[in-house]
């Protein structure tokens, strides 16, 4: 078929968000090909079965993290967590947290978590706060675009990539934009955009990783609409839908967001903590 052929189509099923489109030109019998015109949503099931993605709930035992209006960021960052394993786990992903209870996990232990089972991706779900003013609140999401690629051999391998090839992953930035614009769009939180990081476990985790700031603890009316349980419910379900549209799109693109021949850029500075510098 010309690369500038148009093609009228229709899908006679009401198909879900990240749906496959395969579309073939049957002259005289477009009838009797309908069903081989789009992956029905059974399929897409069995596709999500075949990715993994790990969940990290931000601090936890020792490390109360941020807070706000009595609440902990501990606790409300692994109830959230735990809403979008199951919303994750209704998609049909295989699903693993670096902690699923109110225990410590260093940081370094959950990036090597993360690297041991080799994800699709990584999310790491945190709340946020100003200690300057309560007016502050919004959302924000962030990756690091300065991984270290030179060792990250399997990679390379599953890609056929040069091992002497200059690349640059932006696969995380991908993800970032994907998941903010979705839980923004969602929720109605305030944009508060997506932002390069070094923050240490969306750095030294070798998939793509990003970090959710879901909103400030210390702004009286935000916090009182992370506590509520349909507002966690709606992040949840847009970190979902996120996650399986980038997926999809990965899995058509295995190669989308890797710069190849990539101008060499500055080494990351040093690991930040976590999401509350």
């Amino acid at each position: 078929m010309s690369p500038v052929t148009a093609i009228r189509y229709a899908v006679s099923y009401a198909a879900s968000a990240g749906a496959l489109l395969c579309l073939t030109q049957v002259p005289g019998i477009w009838a009797k090909q309908a069903a081989s015109l789009a992956y029905q949503p059974s399929d897409v099931t069995l596709v999500m079965q075949e990715f993994t993605v790990v969940l990290d709930a931000g601090h936890g035992g020792i490390d109360g993290g941020t807070q706000g209006e009595g609440i902990l960021e501990k606790n409300l960052s692994l109830a959230i967590t735990r809403r979008v394993e199951k919303h994750l786990a209704a998609a049909g992903i295989r699903t693993l947290m670096t902690r699923r209870d109110d225990t410590y996990v260093a940081l370094e232990k959950r990036a090597d978590f993360s690297n041991r089972h080799q994800p699709d991706a990584f999310v790491s779900i945190h709340l946020n706060a100003d200690a300057t003013t309560g007016n502050t609140s919004g959302l924000e999401t962030y990756y690091c675009s300065r991984k270290r690629l030179g060792d990250m051999m399997r990679l390379r391998e599953r890609l056929d990539l040069p091992k002497d090839e200059a690349i640059r992953d932006r696969r995380s930035e991908w993800l970032a934009d994907i998941l903010h614009k979705g839980i923004q769009a969602t929720t109605g939180a305030e944009n508060r955009g997506t932002r390069d990081s070094n923050y240490l476990v969306v750095m030294n985790t070798e998939c793509p990783a990003v970090l959710i700031e879901c909103g400030y603890l210390t702004n009286t009316a935000e916090a009182r609409r992370l506590e509520d349980e349909a507002y966690q419910e709606k992040i949840a379900a847009a970190i979902t839908d996120g996650l399986r549209r980038f997926l999809l799109a990965s899995r058509m693109n295995p190669r989308r967001g890797i710069e190849r021949n990539a101008l060499a850029v500055a080494m990351p500075g040093p690991a930040l903590e976590d999401g509350n510098p």
